[in-house]
This record gives structure tokens, sequence and C-alpha cells, in this order.
């Protein structure tokens, strides 16, 4: 008898058990079930555009500002629901009560209302309920005072005595290509005008360059502006920085005007061209004024040997003028020497390596090697 009572508890006890698993299997089911509905909900609600009114701000009197038909259809291609689209002209009523709600600074503009906090767009801004087109690039119109920014000025001064002065038309073209450049002048330093401005903005070198006070707006350039050049009291933008050649202003001189000397050895065929440093030149962003070629046996080639103390040719000579280059202070040191005279003398050959050279202290042909690493 008690055995089968037993029997029974154990049959009730593990019915109780299986009751228990299989509510908690719904339960179970059930929470799953409704964590996949709700993920199904919300990935259809991504899906479904979202639904904003497009406003334009435009001035149609701006005819070379800002094209925003552009930014307006990658709007359109994307997947939103515009419920309105209004266009309205700055100046009239509706305009300033949009740009004085969402503070909008720059005209044309796009305004997107009612844009929902999950969605984002680049080159947009969120004011309020609302995204703004902060990117509008120059030339636009101030949305305060209502003026057009971004129409630069450019002044060039020229001194027509120094011929082989840096070309600044290679500065104003880069400058045209990133600006808009909407009035060009260019003067000769001789001109009353050239004058004043030289006067005016203390300008110490010629070829010069001056920019209208709306550079500001253009951000690629006025960032870098104060590693070329100054921003001066009223606003203009006056480039300072020039590769030699150029005139100093205080004594009529050209500055930069280097002469070089490649000193040769005619009698050793197996010697390096002393041509290959004129490359070399070149990549340092020297351009001789004035070559000359004398060979070691010469009489001048004589003097020079004497004179600089030099041990082995070919070798090339630069006059005093390579100061002018503010490479020359970094790199110079390394290669070769510079004299009393303000003459850089080359003098480490192993500086270019695998080339044959003459000896004139030991009378040998040898060859120079890069040094070790």
């Amino acid at each position: 008898m008690k055995s089968n009572v037993d029997h029974r508890l154990m049959i009730n006890t593990l019915l109780l058990v299986l009751t228990f698993f299989v509510l908690l299997n719904l339960f179970l089911t059930y929470d799953l079930r409704q964590e996949v509905a709700e993920r199904v909900r919300l990935d259809a609600l991504s899906r479904v555009p979202p639904m904003m009114e497009l406003v334009v701000i435009s001035d149609d009197s701006c005819v070379d500002c800002f094209n925003i038909s552009p930014v307006v259809s990658q709007i359109k291609a994307m997947n939103v629901n515009l419920t309105k689209e209004s266009v309205l002209q700055y100046g009239s009523d509706e305009a300033r009560a949009q740009i004085e709600k969402y503070s909008v600074q720059s005209i044309p503009s796009v305004i997107l209302l009612g844009a929902p906090e999950t969605f984002s767009l680049s080159g947009f801004k969120r004011t309020k309920d609302a995204l703004i087109l902060s990117e509008v690039r120059p030339i636009y119109i101030d949305a305060t005072t209502g003026q057009a920014k971004g129409r630069l000025e450019m002044t060039l001064i020229n001194d027509p005595s120094c011929k082989g002065c840096f070309n600044i038309g290679i500065v104003a073209g880069q400058i045209k290509r990133l600006t808009s450049v909407r009035q060009e002048i260019t003067l000769s330093s001789a001109s009353a005008q050239a004058k004043k401005l030289i006067a005016k903005y203390n300008i110490t070198k010629l070829p010069a360059l001056i920019l209208s006070e709306d550079t500001s707006v253009y951000a690629a350039i006025a960032s870098e502006w104060a590693n070329v050049g100054t921003v001066e009291s009223d606003g203009m933008y006056v480039l300072r920085e020039l590769p030699p050649p150029y005139v100093d202003v205080a004594t009529g001189q050209v500055v930069g005007r280097v002469s070089v000397t490649y000193l040769t050895d005619v009698s050793c065929k197996a010697c390096y061209d002393v041509s290959i440093h004129k490359a070399v030149l070149a990549q340092l962003g020297i351009a001789p004024a004035i070559e000359s070629r004398m060979d070691v046996a010469s009489a001048q080639g004589k003097m020079l040997v004497a004179k600089y103390g030099i041990e082995s040719v070919p070798t090339v000579i630069l006059s005093r003028d390579a100061k002018a280059f503010d490479v020359m202070s970094s790199v110079w040191e390394q290669v070769g020497t510079i004299e009393s005279d303000g003459s850089y003398v080359f003098r480490n050959l192993g500086a270019i390596g695998g080339v044959t050279y003459h000896n004139l202290s030991s009378g040998a042909v040898q060859n120079a090697t890069l040094p070790q690493q």
C-alpha cells in the first residue's frame, strides 16, 4: 500500500515539474515572439520614408551665388517623403520668419522642417525641429546684412625691371581656382597706385599680391594664410612669403638670383657629369640665373681650387644669393660648406653616391659611395 502511495507521489511531482517547464516554455516563446514582432515593427518603420517639408530660400538677384539646385536634387533622390515644397525669396516676410526662427546665416539655404531626430544629413545642422543647410560655399548672401560674400578683388604688383623674378601669376592662378575673383588688377611698382599700396601695407618684397577682405569666407585659404602672409587691420590679405628671386623694396636689389659655377675636369673621362647638380637644385626650387663652366686645369679653375681648398672634382659652387632659399640652411650643412664670402661649395660626393671623381690630393680617380645608414 505504501509503495502505491509513493509511486503516485512521484508521478504527481513529475507532472508538476513537467507542467512548470511547459508553462515556462510557453512564456519564453511568447516573450521571444513579442521581441521578434517588435523588431519587425521597428525594421518596417525604419524603411518608412520620414515625412518632411522642404523649404528653399533663395535670392534671384544674386546670379553668381552658390547653386542650390544640386542639393535639392540630392534630397529628392533620397528615401524621404516631402509633404510640401516651398521656394521663398530672400526679403519676403515668409523668408524673414524662417531665417529668424532657425537662425539661418547664409542665402541660398535649404530647411527640412519636421526632420525626425533619427534623420541626419551631411552638410546640415539641426536647429529645433529642422535641419538647416550649414555648408554654403561662396558666393552667398549674408542673411543678416544682405551683403554678398566671396566676390574677391585681387591686386598684383610687379617690378618690370626684374625679368627673372618669381612669377606671381602662378599663385594668382591657384587662388582663382579656389575662389571667385571678380576683379583683378596688375600694377607696375613704379605707378603711384602701387607705391601707395606698398607704403600702406609695408610691402618689403616684389612681386606682391593683395586680396580683398572677403577672402575670410574661403576657409581653405584663410586657415593657411598665416603661413604665407598677413591679414591687415582693414581686412586685406597681403602675401609676404615669396620664393626667390624677388626684389627687396628697401634696396631695390634682386635677392635670390643665384650664379652657379660647375668646376669640371676634362682630363677625367670617367668622372661623373657635373650637370646632375642642376637637377638637384631644381628639386630645391633653385633655378640658376647665371651658369658657367670652368676646368680645374684653367687659371680660373686653379684659383677656385686654391681659394676654397677644393679636394675633389667635379663639383659645384653657388653664389651667396643661395642664402635667400630657406631650404639651404637645413640641407647644405649635410653636403658642403658655406665660405667666408658667402659662397656655397659642394664637397660631400658621398651624398650623391655611386659617382666617379678625381681626388686632387692623391691624384687618384675614385668612386664615391653612399654613407652607411
